[in-house]
């Protein structure tokens, strides 16, 4: 953000291997007419040693009419007997297949992207209308307290139930436009850390209003801030309506998105576009369970509008996001990120990582130090330690730093190791806070960032192995101290139809500001 000060306007009267996480399956999109016909393909990707196959297929039956399933031959013996189409009318097509005995002759691997089949229905929907196809885990719905179970061999003679990729592409069919699509990125964490996730938008063409809401488990999380970017024109603080706003109208575990820019022949933008990030607590305990992310119609409905046909609603398909939190006491070299005190807005902070263990005979240090570059932005590394042999700032990559992420590559010269005690300080990463939420008090409030350490891609190794023992990190947020913002406030008013009607406009805090914009 690039704002001076924060603007709040107050109206009166008014997100393991391949191997181990198990296959994807993923199912195409369309945009049809109705009546038209359209035949979504279901592709796979890891789906290595597969033995069997046992899952439902949905979609919203008042808009798709099931037709015919059509399988390929990349699957030995699938055939349309396979598929038990007694549910359609309902939205529901299951499917059951097996090659046969489970030995290693039967253990069925696939490259990624092959069509294992396709589901065909007849568009009965109307303009502005969209159905999901994709994989089901509604348990109540679908009456089956298993409904999903990938077979796989082990290697050893024996099939295992395994899982399948939550990560799977659910495929849509939007009649007569293409739908807007919402999704967002995943975030993992400690119990008390604060994660952020992207939210991005693709199909967003010629638009001039949408809204939506987005809803948390808050037994896992809890609502920290949300940062509008600076990628779509009129996205600001008071387009969301959040758990914590004084005015109490939105409960925990939701957050609202309303925005509208009239004034033009239709915003467009590039698909994957990110236009906010929502950052949240984690205040679930250790070895929870993934909280889900879900972008949804309560309290506030999916809608949007754009200047082709106006009047008609656009569809709007959010894709489900996950918040993984940690293990209790992960395996891993224990590093400790310390983001000291808080500061102000545009003042340097330089956050430390430390081993509050110590470490011993480490020779390989490869891991990510990743943050928000919206509210800190890279300055420099420093403060290298000498125990670590050969340390400096050559085995850092730098490439990315505009976007949040530092690479470091560090392995020890010859037979040298590293060896240092509990509570050394490996180096520094300094930055300059430039993070304005716009979203808080009028008074000043502070505004968390993320400093953190990626385990998922850290490599760490002791002299005399090859044996990767991971990363277990302790990471922290910046506190960026927030000017008091500029306080804004319409007055109400009445009148009947044809009245001229004037409002007052008051402000509060109006100082030392040297320009100000709004809608």
């Amino acid at each position: 953000m690039k704002k001076i000060l924060a603007l709040l306007g107050f109206i009166l009267a008014v997100q393991l291997t391949a191997w181990a996480q198990g296959p994807s399956f993923n199912f195409s999109s369309a945009v049809k007419n109705t009546d038209e016909e359209v035949c979504i393909k279901v592709t796979v990707k890891d789906f290595t040693d597969i033995t069997s196959l046992k899952f439902p297929i949905f979609w919203d039956s008042t808009i798709l009419e099931f037709k015919e399933v059509r399988p390929t031959a990349e699957l030995p013996g699938l055939d349309v007997s396979d598929f038990d189409p007694s549910r359609s009318k309902s939205g529901l097509l299951f499917l059951n297949w097996s090659p046969g005995a489970c030995n290693s002759t039967n253990s069925i691997t696939k490259n990624d992207g092959v069509t294992i089949f396709e589901v065909c229905f007849k568009v009965i929907g109307k303009y502005g209308q969209a159905s999901s196809v994709g994989l089901s885990e509604d348990r109540d719905f679908i009456g089956d307290i298993d409904p999903i179970i990938i077979g796989r061999f082990n290697g050893s003679g024996n099939c295992v139930s395994i899982g399948y990729n939550r990560e799977s592409i659910v495929g849509d069919v939007a009649v007569g436009v293409r739908p807007i699509r919402l999704f967002a990125s995943e975030a993992s964490g400690s119990s008390g850390e604060i994660v952020f996730i992207n939210v991005r938008v693709s199909g967003f063409d010629k638009l001039t209003s949408f809204q939506f809401s987005m809803n948390y488990d808050t037994t896992l999380l809890e609502f920290n801030n949300v940062l509008p970017l600076e990628n779509l024109t009129n996205l600001s603080s008071s387009s969301f309506g959040r758990p914590n706003d004084p005015a109490g109208n939105i409960d925990k575990g939701n957050l609202t998105v309303s925005w509208s820019f009239v004034e033009s022949q239709g915003i467009t933008l590039p698909d994957s576009t990110a236009i906010f990030q929502v950052f949240f607590k984690i205040i679930g305990p250790c070895g929870s369970d993934a909280a889900s992310v879900v972008f949804s119609d309560v309290p506030t409905r999916k809608e949007a509008i754009n200047t082709v046909r106006e009047g008609e609603i656009i569809p709007i398909i959010g894709q489900t996001t996950y918040v993984n939190i940690s293990p209790c006491d992960p395996p891993g070299l224990k590093l400790a990120v310390n983001c000291g005190v808080p500061v102000q807005i545009n003042q340097e902070v330089c956050v430390k990582i430390t081993a509050p263990e110590g470490i011993s005979t480490i020779n390989t240090l490869n891991f990510l130090t990743e943050w928000n570059a919206n509210t800190l932005q890279f300055v420099q590394i420093k403060n290298f330690n000498s125990k670590i042999p050969g340390f400096a700032e050559s085995f850092f990559n730098k490439a990315n730093v505009a976007n949040g992420v530092l690479g470091l590559n560090w392995v020890a010269p010859g037979t040298t190791s590293a060896t240092l005690n509990p509570g050394e300080t490996l180096f520094e990463v300094c930055f300059k806070a430039v993070g304005l939420s716009g979203t808080l008090s009028p008074t000043d409030s502070i505004l968390e960032a993320p400093v953190q350490l990626n385990r998922n891609t850290a490599v760490i190794t002791r002299r005399g192995s090859v044996l990767n023992i991971g990363l277990a990190p302790r990471n922290c947020e910046v506190q960026i101290i927030q000017p008091a913002g500029v306080r804004i406030v319409l007055s109400a008013g009445n009148g009947k139809p044809g009245d001229e009607i004037c409002t007052d406009v008051t402000v509060g805090n109006f100082k030392d500001v040297i320009d100000l914009q709004f809608s």
